[in-house]
């Protein structure tokens, strides 16, 4: 009796120590599989395809009005009276000032000074009693009395760094914006292009037209032009941190059967986010783009979502 309590004992032990090994090793395999797992590295990938890319630049140039004429006497004499101020709306042939000839032993009606546009006037020069004179070329200028500006459309003057002079024409559109109205953008075209370049500067003098129908930009004002530099459709274009290396040494990552592949890529266009990729990649791709940087040719990946990278 003593002797079947002692093998049912030794059983009981024997069944109780395998159980044990059973859940270590199940436990032990887990951890291992666990520890695989843990060893690739997480990564986020976008799926290739095909998309547009612009390239521009930004310049800050000076606001004119499309029109500026300063008003000169057609008489010398001395300034009688200035008829507006400015700010007023004056149309073309309106009097903005009178002129007293002031020749000695004789009399003369005052002699006026017409606007020869439509416009606001810009300036009111002189004060009355001012001697004036017109134009006498070459030797004198004459003398100015207002400045008349149309501003239903404004210029602004920009000079075009070197490389891309040649990528500006007549025609080319334009955004423009001012500090003054930081949340409107006016819409404009290249109107004027130089046809050669400063020597001391290297850049090209350029005039942008605006449409200013609320009369907002004023003649003075400083605002700066995003010139559309080259536009291509669809094309190959990808995030910016997925492009590595540099110069005529390009790559990026995509992954495949679970591992990072590297492949050369050749670029085009860049901007401040994205990179167009003219070969090495193909539609379709599964490109890393967050998690390149700490791959190699054959590192095992996990793709996770932006989600489970934070």
């Amino acid at each position: 009796m003593k002797r079947v309590v002692i093998v049912v004992i030794v059983v009981i032990i024997l069944g109780l120590f395998g159980v044990g090994v059973g859940l270590r090793l199940r436990a032990l395999k887990r951890a291992i599989e666990v520890t695989e797992v843990e060893r690739k590295v997480p990564v986020e990938i976008e799926v290739v395809r095909l998309s547009t890319i612009s390239k521009t630049i930004k310049l800050v140039g000076l606001v004119r009005g499309e029109k500026e004429v300063q008003v000169l006497p057609h008489v010398a004499g001395k300034l009688l009276a200035n008829k507006v101020k400015e700010g007023d709306y004056v149309r073309k042939g309106d009097v903005i000032a009178l002129v007293d000839r002031d020749v000695v032993g004789m009399k003369f009606e005052p002699s006026p000074v017409k606007s020869p546009i439509n416009g606001i006037v810009g300036r009111v020069y002189l004060d009355p009693r001012t001697p004036v004179a017109p134009a006498q070329p070459p030797l004198f200028q004459g003398t100015p009395i207002a400045l008349i500006v149309d501003i239903d459309k404004v210029r602004v003057a920009i000079n075009i760094p070197e490389p891309y002079s040649g990528k500006v024409e007549e025609g080319t559109p334009c955004r423009v914006t001012c500090d003054v109205y930081p949340d409107t953008v006016f819409n404009g075209k290249i109107q004027r292009v130089a046809r050669v370049l400063d020597p001391i500067t290297h850049t090209q003098y350029a005039e942008v037209l605006v449409d200013n129908d609320r009369h907002l930009l004023k003649p003075g004002m400083f605002a700066e032009v995003e010139l559309l530099i080259e536009h291509h459709d669809s094309t190959i274009v990808v995030p910016r941190d997925a492009v590595l290396g540099i110069g005529d040494n390009r790559y990026v990552y995509i992954v495949h059967d679970g591992k990072a592949v590297r492949r050369a890529v050749r670029v085009g266009l860049e901007t401040r986010e994205h990179v167009e990729i003219l070969d090495g990649l193909s539609v379709g791709d599964s490109l890393i783009t967050t998690g390149a940087a700490v791959v190699h040719e054959g590192t095992e990946v996990k793709v996770v979502t932006h989600q489970e990278v934070k």
